[in-house]
């Protein structure tokens, strides 16, 4: 009986743990949604109930979320990881949304990697490796790209890949001069 004391004692105290993680996990998304929907020219969904934290996209002039939206997941942790990203691809994947934008908190939360690969597809999927910092810059280079794929098909930068490259520069070119 005892042992099924401390047992079910430890149990409590994991469960209450658990329960700060997941409450600091929910502030992280919920400042970050207050904050993009600050974003001029920006649409921000509710808070999604599973497969990403929010879908977003540019607006048009009437206010009108414009193809393709974007499947965003924050991330507040030590380090953001290898599984964290396959987590995002296959999010993206379930929901039909050709990119995804996995946001860190901070820039210290990336791996070398990361940083190095902030633009890149894998398994069909766009991937935007970025901070909360960083973001509203990236969406303004990345802006003119969106609307050559919402005229031209969501295929579009795999049908140029040199231009899906310079991208990626140039999102590297933007980091080495905040960073410096």
């Amino acid at each position: 009986m005892r042992e099924v004391a401390t047992l079910r004692e430890r149990n409590h105290e994991l469960e209450g743990e658990m329960a700060k993680v997941a409450r600091v996990g929910k502030r992280e998304e919920l400042d970050f949604a207050e904050e993009a929907r600050t974003w001029p020219g920006i649409c921000v969904s509710e808070k999604l109930a599973r497969n990403g934290d929010f879908t977003l996209a540019f607006r048009d002039p009437s206010g009108a979320p414009l193809e393709p939206s974007l499947l965003v997941d924050n991330k507040d942790k030590t380090v953001v990881s290898e599984s964290d990203i396959t987590k995002l691809v296959r999010d993206a994947k379930e929901r039909s949304i050709p990119v995804a934008v996995l946001v860190a908190r901070d820039e210290s939360q990336l791996r070398q990697v990361d940083k190095e690969n902030r633009w890149g597809r894998r398994d069909g999927i766009w991937i935007l490796r970025t901070t909360r910092f960083w973001l509203p810059r990236d969406l303004d280079v990345l802006k003119p790209i969106f609307e050559r794929m919402r005229v031209q098909g969501m295929d579009f930068l795999d049908r140029n890949a040199v231009l899906a490259d310079e991208v990626g520069a140039h999102l590297l070119i933007w980091i080495g001069l905040t960073v410096s």
